[in-house]
């Protein structure tokens, strides 16, 4: 979410949105977008079915304070990709990759 997004959630249309957001919790994704769409800009819309999700999952660490907290999605907060050793690319792989990278980097 970028930052005119977020304070679009601090106006009072962006509070309704939010409401309604939350509302729709639950519901198909596509169906509660699609609904809020009728009402509200598209960039509004994301942001607030965002921030309703966030809260969402947010109440198993924050309890009921999450419902008035605004969350962001970053990198940290999002599992890390599992990789197992058998699927990790040889070292020599990576060895070259790199080495490919630096000389075609090094031609331009």
């Amino acid at each position: 979410m970028d930052h005119d997004a977020f304070l679009s959630l601090l106006t009072p249309r962006g509070q309704r949105a939010l409401a309604e957001a939350v509302e729709l919790m639950g519901a198909d994704p596509v169906v509660a977008a699609t609904r809020m769409r009728r009402t509200h800009d598209a960039d509004l819309t994301s942001a607030a079915l965002t921030q309703a999700t966030l809260r969402q999952r947010a109440v198993a660490k924050f309890g009921d304070d999450a419902a008035s907290m605004y969350f962001t999605l970053t990198a940290s907060s999002r599992p890390p990709a599992a990789r197992s050793p058998s699927t990790a690319p040889p070292a020599s792989v990576q060895g070259s990759a790199s080495s490919t990278c630096a000389a075609a980097s090094a031609a331009t």
